[in-house]
């Protein structure tokens, strides 16, 4: 065992740690076993051998345990496709899939009814390379067109949106994205008791912003013009209102990490002028949040049999989600841009920054008991009106069933000690310990690179061989600069370890290849319009299960409505899935 770990500590051509500038992350772990074998087999092995007889002997097995992580996209680890035993597996996927990414989904809600949901994405400069199966030229530039579209199956809603976004991205800087962005959609959706056509088209500009330290992690900021046209019907068909309008939006939305939970923040503002002099009207709105896993105290490491043994399963986790929002309206606001609740297409806590569901402001409160965009100010049994302000909360908790999973890193002894369970480590330590000792790996690696040729050459004079004056100046000298270079680089490298430090330590500890989990939800919301006062407050109760499978989450429940205005719906089955954010 010493020979094989004094062999893997010097083989430098293995990496063990490595961080790419397009935010991924890999950690390569080698577990070794030394296997006493027979003398019988040992001669039979070495028969030919010069040195003939050998009669001891061991066989070697080195097991080396791969973990490829996107800290820049979460749902990129859903499938790793580069777990194969073909090295080039990626070239056997059809070329569309590897350049068009395209994405399904079935989605349920009682008023839109079972839509049939999907989308690509591509970057258009990357395209020829894409097809070619070769590197971009400009991989900090990207022209992105994404299409999304969403079709009710027995229903006639509908939605479809196109978006080109211009942008350059460097990694691991405090402005890490700024670019331009242009998108057109078509929809058909409810709004209150009736329907809303409406089509837009916008442009303007975003940024998103990294930052070194402190409780944020990211801002997300937006800004630009829109031009829309709505037709809003009512029940029987009659349109109601038909206009156009110009618009100036703004957002912002901020990340953050406190207390090993994952926050988010976001708040939307726009300025609109419709035609036929209706007048202007603005919204307001803001909606926050936080997600965390609770880690119970679980069983550690024993001592069985003169052997460490750890325990099968990850330390069971409750799982809770939460949030507030709320939204005005002032003006001559138009019954079809007033505020509605209902259940929501997008994940707020989950969605990455560039979905509709933060560039696009909430359309009311949400509460999960009622269909999309229908929860509005009561009048009668049997009509509504949209509100002009409103506010929401919402929590979801998942319960740990430990029968009911299975570890993504299985718990593997690489170290032990017959009698010290603090001498002992798993497959688990192993990945944390290299991450944290992969800093050093980097910062010595990356300064060395950025070094002339000739300070490369000076670093390798020997000190001990009797160097002339001039030598050792070339060799002190070069130090320095090695010295210098790690320096600048180590805000960098801390940056960088602050980002993928959570979630490896979250693959190793608490990642499962599958959980299954009852969830509780509850939610709370006011829709109000000051010509329909006392509209108390709708709550609404349920519960269902949750499939984990490593970073993604399937969720199917029922929430009932336990108080509700006459005419109300009395529940909705939910259906979602959510990727887990770390940063």
């Amino acid at each position: 065992m010493t020979e094989v770990r004094t062999f893997l500590q010097k083989a430098n051509n293995e990496t063990r740690v490595g961080v790419s500038k397009f935010t991924e992350v890999s950690v390569r772990v080698f577990n070794t076993c030394v296997i006493k074998v027979s003398e019988e087999e040992c001669r039979a092995a070495f028969s030919d051998d010069p040195h003939a007889p050998v009669t001891k002997c061991v066989d070697v097995v080195v097991k080396p345990v791969t973990a490829q992580i996107n800290t820049g996209s979460v749902s990129s680890n859903l499938l790793a496709l580069v777990r194969s035993n073909k090295p080039r597996f990626y070239e056997q996927l059809p070329r569309p899939l590897i350049v068009l990414n395209p994405r399904f989904w079935l989605d349920q809600d009682q008023r839109y009814g079972t839509a049939a949901v999907g989308g690509i994405s591509t970057n258009l400069l990357e395209l020829p390379a894409l097809w070619k199966d070769r590197i971009s030229p400009t991989p900090g530039t990207q022209l992105r067109l994404d299409l999304d579209g969403r079709k009710s199956l027995n229903e006639p809603f509908y939605r479809a949106a196109a978006n080109l976004a211009l942008s350059n991205t460097r990694s691991f800087r405090s402005i890490e994205t700024f670019g331009f962005v242009a998108d057109f959609d078509v929809r058909r959706e409810p709004h209150g008791s009736g329907t809303l056509f409406a089509n837009a088209a916008r442009a303007g500009a975003k940024a998103l912003l990294k930052f070194r330290a402190g409780p944020v992690t990211q801002l997300g900021l937006g800004a630009g013009y829109r031009q829309a046209s709505h037709r809003y019907l009512n029940q029987v068909g009659t349109t109601l209102e038909h206009a156009s309008e110009h618009a100036f939006e703004t957002r912002a939305v901020v990340d953050g990490h406190w207390a090993g939970a994952f926050l988010r923040g976001a708040v939307w503002f726009d300025s609109a002028s419709p035609d036929k002099n209706l007048g202007d009207y603005y919204r307001l709105a803001m909606l926050s949040g936080f997600s965390r896993e609770f880690a119970l105290r679980g069983p550690g490491c024993r001592i069985q049999n003169e052997r460490c043994v750890f325990p099968e399963k990850n330390a069971p986790a409750i799982g809770v989600e939460a949030m507030f929002g709320v939204g005005h309206a002032w003006g001559n606001v138009p019954e079809y841009a007033r505020f509605f609740g209902g259940n929501s297409s997008g994940n707020f806590l989950h969605d990455g920054m560039e979905m509709a569901t933060l560039t696009d402001a909430p359309a009311g409160p949400l509460i999960r008991s009622f269909g999309r965009n229908v929860a509005g100010a009561r009048n009668t049994p049997t009509t509504m009106r949209g509100g002009t302000a409103y506010w929401n909360f919402n929590l979801t908790v998942s319960l740990p069933v430990a029968k009911w999973s299975g570890p993504l890193i299985p718990p593997i002894v690489v170290t032990g000690d017959k009698t010290d369970c603090g001498k002992c480590s798993s497959l688990k330590d192993s990945l944390k310990n290299q991450v944290r000792e992969g800093r050093n790996i980097y910062l010595d690696a990356t300064a060395y690179q950025q070094l002339t040729d000739r300070q490369r050459q000076d670093l390798q004079l020997d000190p001990q061989a009797g160097l002339t004056d001039e030598e050792k100046e070339r060799l002190r000298k070069a130090d320095a600069a090695l010295e210098e270079n790690k320096r600048k680089l180590q805000p960098e490298a801390d940056r960088i370890w602050q980002q993928i430090t959570p979630m490896v330590n979250y693959v190793a500890d608490h990642a499962n290849l599958y959980a299954i989990k009852p969830i509780v939800m509850f939610d709370a919301a006011s829709v109000s319009l000051p010509d329909l006062p006392d509209q108390q407050t709708r709550l609404a109760f349920g519960g269902g299960l949750q499939l984990n499978v490593v970073f993604a989450k399937f969720e199917l429940g029922y929430l009932r409505t336990i108080r509700r205005l006459p005419g109300d719906q009395r529940g909705n089955f939910v259906v979602r899935m959510v990727f887990e954010k770390f940063f």
